[in-house]
C-alpha cells in the first residue's frame, strides 16, 4: 500500500484544525478516494461517530474485500451503540474470513474485536480483562504480524524516540532547524489508514492512543501547546482518565494560554455527548480543574449535571466512580452555584450514609465552603453531621478544620459540640481537639492544661531520642499546635519554654525535622507576638550567639530521604532566627548569609530554595538600607524560578521590599506586569497580596494601573474580585 496523500492530513488537522469539508481546499488536488479516506481519518481523530466507511470500498481489493466490508458495518454499529448487531456482524465476518481463506492474522484480528466489543457491552473499556472470547483467542495460532501497519507504526514511534534523544543530548549551543514530527506523523498516518482499510475496530483505538503519546512527546519537547491539547483530546476520546488528569496537572503551564479563555470547549466535544461512565467522569474532571474559570451561567448549568451524577451508584473503582468524581468537581464551584444550600444538604446525606471513600471527598469539599455565605441553620446541620459521624471519614483533621471555619463565621453555634470536645479531650487528650482549640481564645485553666499537655508530649518524645532509637515518621507537628496556643498568650514563664527549646535543639540524636519544627515555631511566634519576641531575646540571644551551641544545633539525625536538603533547611532556619533576634552585627556575616542564599537558591530541594526566601526576608527587615540592592537582585532572579510558589513568594517580597527604591521601580513593575499573566493562580494572587499590604503607601501611577487592570480581567473569579477590591483601596 502506498502513501495516499501529497499533504499530511494529521499535520493539517493539528495546526490548522481543518474540518472534512475543507480537505479539498487545504490538501490540493485530492482524488475522490483520497478525499473519502481523509474524511474518515479526520472524523476518527476527532472522536466523531457519524463515520461512513462504505465510500472507501474502491480502495480495497483481493479476497478479503467482503470481510472488510462486514467489519466496517460492525464498527458503524458499535458507534451507533448497537452492540448486539455489531457482534452478529463480526461473527458473520469470521465465518466468511475462514471460508475465503484469508490470512490467519485477519481472523484473529476479528476475534480480538469481538473480545473488546464484549467489554464495551459491559461498560468496561479495558483491553486486558477476561471474557467469553478470551479462550477462543488463546486457542488460536499466534499471528505473525501485519507487516505494513506494524512497520509504519514502529518507525513513527522510533522517530519520536530519536527526537527525544536529540533534545536531551544536544549541547546548549546546538541550533536545530526542523525535526522529525512531520515524518513521524506521516508514517503514523500510513499505519492508521491501513488499519481503517482493514476494518480493525480494536486497532483504530490502539493507534489513536499511540498518536496521543506521540503528540505528547513532541508537545513536551517543543513546548507546543497545540500538540499537548490534541494529546489531551485523544486521551479523552480513548477514555484514558488517568492520563487526562496527569496532563491537566503536569502541563498546566502550557495548556493555560490555549484553554483559559474558553475552558468549556473541552466539555463540548461530541464524543462526550452520551451516558457512558467514562464521559461523565471526564466531564467531572474538567469541571473540577476549570471550576473557578467558568462563567456564572456555565457553573449553574454544570451544577445540574453534577446533581444527576451524585445520584449514581457508588463504585469501588475510584477512576470510574461517577459519584465520587462529581463530589470532587464541586471544589471550585460550591461557593458560586445558586442552590449551594441544597447541594450541601445532599452532600451531608451522602456523608452520613456512605463509606469512608466518598465521605473523605465530601469533607474536602466542606473545608472549601465559604461558611459566611451559608445560613446558620445549614451550618449547624453540617457541623453536627460531620462531628457526630466523624468515624465515617479518614480525614479527622479536615473535620476539625471545617468546624473551625464554621465557628469563625458563626461564633455561637458550636457550643454543644465544643463541650463534647472538651469532655473527650480530658479523657483521651486528642491532638485534633487540642489543635482545634489552639486557634481560639479559651478559658484560662483549660488553655494552660492544653499547653502543658503539649509540652509534656514534646519532652517525652525528646527523652526517647537517644542513640539507636527508632525514628518515627508523620503525625502531628506538636510545635505548630503549641505555637498557635502561645500566639494568643502573654505569660510564658510558667511553661519553662526556654529549657524545652534548649533540650530539643541541643540533643544530637533529635531528628532534623523536629529541630526545624522547633526553630520554625519560635520564628512564627516572634512574628506574631511582641511579648514572645522580648521573652526570647532576653533568655536565648546569648544561647544562639554561642558558637558551640550553634554547632550542636546543626548536629542531628535525619529522618528524611532528602538528608542533605534537610540539613540545609535546618541551617537556614537557624540563621533566620539569629537575624530576627539580632544575634549578628552588620558586616561580613550578612554578606556570607546572602552568598549562602544565592548558593542554596539553586539547590534541587524545593524546601531548601524556599528557606532562602525566608532568610532573605529576615535580612531585609534587619539590614534593609545597607543590603537592599543585593536582596532585590536575588529576589528578581527567583521570579524566574520554575516552581510557582517560589515565583509567587519572590514577586511578593520584591514588591514589598523594593516599593520605595526608585532605581528598581521600572524593573519591578515590568516583571510584575509579566507575572500578572502567569499560569499559576498563586503567583497572580501574590501580586495582589503585595499591593494590598502596601495599600495607601503606593501611588497608582500608569504602570501599576496597567498591572491592576490585567488582574481585574483575570479569568479566575476570586482573583478578579480581589483585584477590584485592590483598585478601590488604592483609589
Amino acid at each position: 500500500m502506498e502513501n495516499l496523500h501529497k499533504r499530511n492530513v494529521i499535520e493539517e488537522y493539528v495546526f490548522n484544525d481543518i474540518e472534512a469539508e475543507q480537505l479539498l481546499l487545504r490538501l490540493g488536488d485530492l482524488n475522490e478516494n483520497d478525499y473519502e479516506l481523509s474524511k474518515v481519518v479526520l472524523k476518527l481523530l476527532k472522536g466523531e461517530k457519524d463515520v461512513v466507511f462504505s465510500n472507501l470500498f474502491n480502495l480495497i481489493e483481493g479476497k478479503s474485500k467482503n470481510v472488510i466490508l462486514l467489519r466496517w458495518k460492525a464498527i458503524e454499529a458499535i458507534y451507533n451503540d448497537d452492540y448486539i448487531l455489531a457482534e452478529s456482524i463480526l461473527l458473520e465476518a469470521i465465518k466468511l474470513a475462514r471460508k475465503s481463506r484469508v490470512d490467519k492474522w485477519i481472523v484473529r484480528d476479528i476475534q480480538l474485536d469481538l473480545y473488546n466489543l464484549e467489554f464495551r457491552k459491559e461498560g468496561n473499556r479495558s483491553f486486558y480483562s477476561s471474557n467469553k472470547y478470551q479462550k477462543k483467542l488463546e486457542s488460536m495460532d499466534i499471528w505473525n504480524y501485519r507487516p505494513y501497519i506494524d512497520w509504519n507504526l514502529e518507525n513513527s514511534l522510533n522517530d519520536s524516540i530519536i527526537e527525544n534523544f536529540n533534545y536531551q543530548t544536544d549541547s546548549p549551543s546546538t541550533i536545530r532547524f526542523g525535526g522529525t514530527f512531520r515524518n513521524s506523523t506521516q508514517k503514523f498516518l500510513n499505519a492508521f489508514e491501513a488499519v481503517i482499510l482493514n476494518g480493525s475496530y480494536t486497532f483504530i483505538h490502539i493507534l489513536r492512543g499511540r498518536l496521543a503519546y506521540i503528540f505528547y512527546n513532541y508537545g513536551s519537547l517543543l513546548n507546543e501547546s497545540n500538540l499537548l491539547l490534541h494529546s489531551l483530546r485523544l486521551f479523552m476520546i480513548e477514555g484514558k482518565i488517568k492520563n487526562v488528569e496527569k496532563i491537566l496537572s503536569s502541563n498546566w503551564d502550557d495548556l493555560y494560554p490555549v484553554l483559559i479563555d474558553n475552558p468549556s470547549t473541552l466539555l463540548e466535544f461530541s464524543f462526550l455527548n452520551n451516558d457512558k461512565t467514562e464521559s461523565k467522569v471526564l466531564k467531572c474532571i474538567i469541571i473540577k480543574k476549570f471550576g473557578a474559570y467558568f462563567t456564572e451561567n456555565e457553573v449553574n448549568n454544570f451544577n445540574e449535571f453534577l446533581k444527576h451524577c451524585l445520584n449514581q451508584n457508588f463504585s469501588m473503582n475510584s477512576i470510574l466512580d461517577v459519584q465520587r468524581n462529581a463530589v470532587k468537581a464541586y471544589e471550585d464551584i460550591i461557593n458560586r452555584i445558586k442552590d449551594k444550600e441544597e447541594i450541601i444538604e445532599i452532600l451531608v446525606e451522602l456523608y452520613t450514609q456512605n463509606n469512608d471513600l466518598i465521605s473523605d471527598e465530601i469533607i474536602r469539599i466542606f473545608s472549601k465552603v465559604e461558611w459566611e455565605l451559608i445560613p446558620e441553620k445549614i451550618a449547624i446541620f453540617v457541623a453536627d453531621a460531620i462531628y457526630y459521624n466523624i468515624k465515617k471519614t479518614n480525614l479527622e483533621t479536615n473535620v476539625y478544620y471545617t468546624l473551625a471555619k464554621i465557628k469563625n463565621c458563626h461564633p455561637n453555634i458550636l457550643e454543644n459540640i465544643e463541650k463534647d470536645m472538651i469532655k473527650n479531650w480530658k479523657v483521651n487528650e486528642d491532638l485534633s481537639i487540642n489543635n482545634y482549640f489552639s486557634q481560639f481564645h479559651l478559658e484560662s485553666e483549660l488553655k494552660k492544661d492544653m499547653i502543658k499537655n503539649l509540652i509534656y508530649k514534646i519532652e517525652k518524645n525528646n527523652l526517647v531520642m537517644r542513640k539507636g532509637a527508632p525514628i518515627s515518621v508523620g503525625g502531628y507537628r506538636l510545635f505548630l499546635i503549641l505555637s498557635n496556643h502561645l500566639a494568643l498568650s502573654e505569660d510564658f514563664e510558667e511553661y519553662n519554654l526556654i529549657d524545652l527549646y534548649k533540650s530539643i535543639l541541643l540533643n544530637p540524636y533529635q531528628t532534623t525535622d523536629e529541630k526545624i519544627n522547633c526553630l520554625s515555631s519560635i520564628i512564627n511566634l516572634i512574628g506574631h507576638n511582641n511579648f514572645f519576641e522580648k521573652y526570647i531575646k532576653m533568655n536565648m540571644k546569648e544561647f544562639f550567639g554561642d558558637k558551640n551551641n550553634y554547632e550542636k544545633i546543626l548536629d542531628s539525625r535525619s529522618d528524611s530521604f532528602m538528608t542533605e536538603g534537610n540539613k540545609k533547611v535546618l541551617e537556614m532556619k537557624l540563621l533566620e532566627l539569629c537575624v530576627d533576634i539580632k544575634v549578628f552585627q552588620k558586616g561580613n556575616i550578612v554578606n556570607e548569609m546572602i552568598a549562602k542564599c544565592i548558593e542554596f537558591g539553586f539547590d534541587e530541594s524545593l524546601e531548601v530554595r524556599q528557606s532562602t526566601l525566608h532568610l532573605i526576608e529576615s535580612i531585609s527587615k534587619a539590614y534593609d538600607e545597607i543590603y537592599q540592592n543585593e536582596i532585590l537582585q536575588f529576589l528578581y532572579s527567583k521570579t524566574f524560578e520554575k516552581w510557582f510558589k517560589i515565583r509567587g513568594q519572590s514577586i511578593f517580597l520584591l514588591n514589598i521590599i523594593g516599593s520605595k527604591n526608585l532605581g528598581w521601580k521600572n524593573i519591578i513593575i515590568n516583571r510584575t506586569s509579566a507575572l500578572s499573566y502567569d499560569s499559576s493562580l498563586y503567583v497572580r494572587s501574590s501580586i495582589i497580596q503585595s499591593y494590598l499590604k502596601l495599600d495607601k503607601s503606593i501611588s497608582k501611577d500608569l504602570e501599576i494601573e496597567m498591572v491592576i487592570t490585567n488582574l481585574k480581567r483575570d479569568k479566575h473569579y476570586k482573583l478578579r474580585a480581589r483585584a477590584l477590591k485592590l483598585d478601590k483601596n488604592i483609589n
